[in-house]
């Protein structure tokens, strides 16, 4: 028996007027769950619980808020610890996410949105910590050339997955925005995958993730930044990088951060 993956092919003119990724955007609205709504969202840096992050977040409440702006959500960016672990707190401040939650809920009356490094390339990141742990995939040369772990590694994708349901479940998470994803592995001696076929066991790896996201909270906002097209687009609600897949977009952003999000987008 043969077993594989279901596809979908189809024609469409490819004219001034009328271009392929017009009809695949047809195509894609015909199947949404849902229509497609406006998504907010108010992003900044912190990583810690200070005086800063509440002036920030207060500023929110005086300049939106107060004008009759609704939030979906307080997405930030610098909050995990870059040099160990998966996606967890920096070590300074442990219970930072419960605190801005209930700050968020209390000043702004929405949730938090978190960003993520997803596969530990960003180059602040420890590279010993990680390949002694899980199955690395390099594109530079060296021990400690810019790296990530292989997501197809059973051991990352469990621990990625368990750390952000977990954040799901307790600090009311309602958005993901994935940054600084790798997709291609060529490495024949991993275990989450055989030789040649390691970008499909991660694309897979990253579908399975989304989904156990979307169980934790079924109206999950979840966003990927243009590192994952095509195989993780299908499984977020906006993408941010419409030439690389296809996915219309609408966003605004102010010059210099704290930034504020205007984002179309539905579960698809």
């Amino acid at each position: 028996m043969i077993e594989c993956k279901p596809a979908v092919i189809g024609v469409a003119a490819n004219r001034p007027r009328e271009r392929v990724q017009d009809a695949f955007a047809r195509y894609i609205a015909a199947l949404r769950k849902r229509p497609v709504q406006r998504w907010t969202e108010f992003f900044f840096d912190a990583h810690q619980f200070d005086a800063e992050a509440r002036q920030i977040v207060d500023t929110a409440r005086d300049v939106f808020v107060s004008r009759g702006v609704r939030l979906d959500c307080v997405l930030i960016n610098g909050w995990a610890e870059p040099r160990a672990g998966i996606m967890e707190p920096a070590r300074e401040c442990p219970d930072f996410l419960r605190r801005m939650s209930d700050y968020a809920r209390e000043r702004l009356g929405c949730g938090l949105g978190l960003h993520v490094y997803t596969t530990g390339c960003r180059s602040s990141a420890l590279r010993d910590w990680i390949a002694a742990r899980f199955d690395m995939v390099y594109t530079e040369p060296g021990p400690q050339g810019r790296g990530a772990y292989c997501l197809a590694d059973p051991r990352a994708e469990s621990l990625l997955t368990g750390n952000l349901g977990r954040y799901v479940r307790e600090h009311d998470v309602r958005m993901y925005y994935y940054d600084w994803g790798c997709f291609g592995c060529r490495a024949g001696s991993h275990r989450g995958h055989m030789p040649g076929y390691g970008t499909e066991a991660i694309a897979d790896a990253f579908l399975r993730h989304l989904q156990a996201m979307r169980a934790a909270r079924p109206g999950m906002f979840l966003c990927d930044t243009g590192w994952f097209s095509p195989g993780g687009s299908s499984g977020t609600t906006r993408c941010s990088s419409p030439a690389a897949t296809g996915t219309p977009t609408c966003e605004a952003r102010r010059p210099t951060p704290p930034w504020i999000f205007w984002a179309l987008g539905a579960t698809t």
